[in-house]
């Protein structure tokens, strides 16, 4: 071990100590063992570098969790945070995808038609105290005064109400986990009314906004919101009123809770994809002209298709088909057809097919196949021209292929136009020229 000395002019015993040997210094430690030791926490301003580089803290080792060392090369699986906003980020090391879970307000809208003399009404899901607002037939109500709500479930009128008295209750529920139906800020637009004046250019989240007129909030039969820009009233406003809209604005953030509903509606639907196989997403995209669903028939819509089908095909296929196809084809096939087709086709077929038909209506070209069969059966048809069946009559026409012999029951004509007939190939048996 080399020699040690402490700095004369610190008072301070073994503050700073030397090892000229090893060429170390120690702060707040008597037996440096690197070139720097330093016993305690070190505070600097500036930047750290690192031959001559600025230092970005790869390699760095020594980081401590709560007084206890995290060894290099460890994932840190959960950070929770202080506050109500962000809870906790989790990160999974087989995706490397940190994801960030989010609380947020969700506001919550109810009507009730109060009975006779009634005060208590529970809202749906409940509400955080202090973020909500009452109102009796539209007309806004002071909390306290005129209503409490305390409890988180129960709003409690301090007179009771009419029979058939409407109560519009808007709560906030915060601190709930994000989906994106909830919503978190809210904007106000206002506007005074022409005469007889009915729309309103203001912009909106369907679904998520209030009308005041004049002070008073609107029932949902008095006014039309559907399409996010306009607000349609069902009467014509008096010149100079006022009307105000409060419309709640959705959180824009991605999300890991999504609200699935099993839907048998007879309407279009559009299926949502991405552009990555894993990870987060920041948008689900669709594509309204080229793929639909529809919930109520099972009917499965786009413009091309790549791959084995399997179950029925309506509607008209242009371009080639690849693969097996099970189930019936009603509709013209403009294409290819590349594999086997279980099941009927019923249209126009333009194009080759590959493989085996088990039965074809009508075939522009017929794929001809030689044979050696000693008994094969001659085609023919019931018309000259036209869409026809072809026929055979096994008992009255055959043909030997092994021996190029033709078999009838009978012959017509008079046999002038035959030609290069060897005698001894021609049987007698139950043959007639000319009908003879």
């Amino acid at each position: 071990m080399g020699k040690s000395r402490s700095t004369g002019d610190l008072t301070a015993e073994n503050l700073i100590s030397v090892d000229i040997s090893n060429d170390r210094i120690g702060i707040n430690s008597t037996s440096p063992t690197k070139r720097l030791d330093v016993g305690g926490d070190i505070n600097f301003s500036g930047s750290l570098y690192q031959d001559g580089s600025l230092y970005t803290g790869d390699g760095l080792t020594g980081i401590k969790s709560d007084s206890t060392s995290i060894a290099s090369g460890v994932v840190i699986d959960t950070l929770d945070f202080t506050g109500s906003g962000i809870t906790s980020v989790s990160y999974d090391a087989g995706t490397t995808t940190a994801t960030i879970h989010i609380k947020g307000a969700e506001r919550r809208g109810q009507t009730f038609t109060a009975g006779a003399a009634q005060t208590g009404f529970t809202v749906t899901g409940g509400y955080t105290a202090g973020y909500v607002d009452v109102y009796l037939n539209g007309s806004k109500l002071q909390e306290t005064s005129e209503f409490t709500a305390t409890d988180g479930s129960e709003v409690v009128l301090q007179e009771g109400a009419l029979s058939g008295d409407i109560l519009d209750v808007v709560g906030f529920k915060l601190n709930v986990d994000h989906n994106p139906n909830y919503v978190t800020t809210r904007a106000t637009t206002r506007s005074v009314a022409t005469a007889d004046q009915t729309s309103f250019s203001v912009s909106y989240n369907v679904g998520y906004i209030d009308v005041f007129l004049n002070g008073s909030k609107l029932d949902s039969t008095e006014f039309t919101a559907d399409t996010g820009s306009t607000v349609v009233l069902s009467e014509g406003a008096v010149a100079g009123d006022v009307l105000e809209f409060v419309s709640y604005v959705a959180l824009s953030v991605s999300t890991t809770d999504t609200t699935v509903v099993n839907e048998t509606t007879n309407a279009t639907r559009y299926i949502t994809f991405t552009e990555a196989t894993s990870g987060s997403i920041s948008t689900a995209r669709i594509s309204s002209s080229n793929l639909t669903f529809n919930p109520s028939t099972g009917a499965l819509t786009a413009t091309s298709v790549t791959g084995n089908l399997t179950g029925n095909v309506t509607g008209n296929v242009t371009g080639n088909l690849t693969g097996d196809v099970t189930g019936d084809v009603t509709g013209n096939v403009t294409g290819d057809v590349t594999g086997n087709v279980t099941g009927n086709v019923t249209g126009n077929l333009t194009g080759n097919v590959t493989g085996t038909a088990t039965t074809a209506t009508t075939a522009t070209n017929i794929n001809v196949q030689g044979s050696s069969s000693a008994t094969c059966f001659p085609v023919f048809t019931t018309s000259a021209t036209g869409d026809q069946a072809l026929k055979t009559d096994s008992s009255a026409l055959t043909y030997n292929a092994s021996n190029g012999t033709l078999y009838a029951t009978k012959f017509s004509g008079d046999g002038s136009a035959l030609t290069g007939i060897n005698a001894t190939d021609i049987t007698l048996d139950a043959m007639l020229f000319g009908g003879v």
